[in-house]
């Protein structure tokens, strides 16, 4: 088999395209924070920086393993992807060796301390346990929204933050515990808001493969009202407060958020305004998620280059590994001097 064709079975077949263009940008905005905050040197950080890239590619690797080899049954029924439905076995451990070296092959040069590996050993359990039985938290309504939600997102950014703090060669302060607080908290949320989304949308299948999901069992409505009224504005709250945390430069951060916020209202065509931010969904994916993914960590990395201009060299490796997030800068920028123009003419 050609190493191309592992390439695609890695990121489309068991999925890591997903988390490496979804939740690893986000993600990797926590080393950066640490850094600035830890006074790290820069060409140290790089190092770490992409240690930190290889280690979240492959212990999402083993999530996504361990998921698929549980699910492979009601996937089958339901004809939705699964890494074990589609390769053989000698195919499928090379991929399982190449995502435990991905994930554990860092961790040689980070800084373990019992703290962050029991965290470790928490979030590969919790993978563990969220799909396989007698456990399958994934079927526990609410324990099983909030079993994803720290696994995902709350685990992850708690332990590289704590891999970071340890770098540091400062001495850790109350403010940076703060920051780390205030982190922890937005992430569950966006975690929550997450799982429930993909359940909403799984809801058809859930049904099929006969999953007792926390959306199956609340029910549709309640699920919406839930996220809508409590989750969702639950979750921007944290985030201002998280951002607030940051820095005595944090007002700059809000000139970011309120340009991108003007650009959506004024790109969004007056007879379909609610269709896209009235409805849940709409609001998460076209304003929530695009801001996070795109805009967030290249504004992070802007406003710490105010105090240190050696992050631009972060900069730099943010824009190479993610070039989708400049290219949506991009693309946002040229619709709205097109926009403005037209207006003008």
């Amino acid at each position: 088999m050609k190493i191309s064709e592992y390439v695609d079975l890695l990121g489309n077949g068991m999925r890591l395209s997903n988390p490496m263009s979804f939740k690893a940008p986000v993600l990797i905005t926590v080393p950066y924070i640490f850094i600035f905050t830890g006074s790290i040197s820069i060409f140290p950080a790089l190092i770490y920086i992409l240690l930190s890239g290889i280690t979240i590619f492959g212990i999402s690797g083993i999530g996504y393993f361990i998921n698929d080899f549980h699910d492979k049954k009601d996937d089958a029924l339901t004809d939705k992807r699964n890494i074990f439905n589609q390769s053989t076995k000698p195919q499928q451990m090379v991929l399982l060796i190449c995502v435990l070296i991905a994930a554990f092959g860092p961790w040689f040069i980070f800084p373990v301390t019992p703290l962050i590996l029991g965290l470790l050993t928490t979030e590969i359990l919790l993978f563990y346990m969220y799909s396989s039985e007698p456990f399958r938290l994934k079927d526990r309504k609410l324990l099983g929204v909030i079993t994803d939600s720290i696994y995902a997102h709350t685990l992850p950014s708690l332990i590289a933050a704590l891999t970071f703090i340890q770098i540091s060669p400062t001495t850790t302060s109350t403010h940076t515990f703060i920051i780390l607080f205030s982190l922890i908290l937005w992430q569950f949320l966006l975690g929550l808001r997450n799982i429930i989304l993909h359940q909403l949308d799984d809801h058809d299948r859930d049904v099929k493969s006969e999953t007792t999901s926390f959306v199956i069992y609340f029910g549709k409505n309640k699920s919406w009202t839930l996220l809508k009224w409590f989750i969702i504005p639950l979750e921007i709250l944290l985030f201002i407060v998280f951002i607030f945390t940051l820095s005595e430069r944090a007002m700059v951060f809000w000139i970011f958020i309120i340009t991108y916020l003007v650009y959506l209202i004024s790109s969004i065509k007056k007879n379909s305004y609610t269709s896209i931010l009235e409805p849940v969904r709409s609001f998460s994916y076209r304003f929530l998620d695009e801001y996070y993914i795109n805009w967030y960590p290249i504004c992070i990395l802007l406003i710490f280059i105010l105090s240190r201009y050696e992050f631009a060299l972060l900069l730099v490796f943010h824009i190479i590994a993610f070039p989708s997030g400049l290219v949506f800068i991009r693309d946002k920028i040229y619709q709205l001097i097109r926009k403005r123009n037209f207006l003008i003419n």
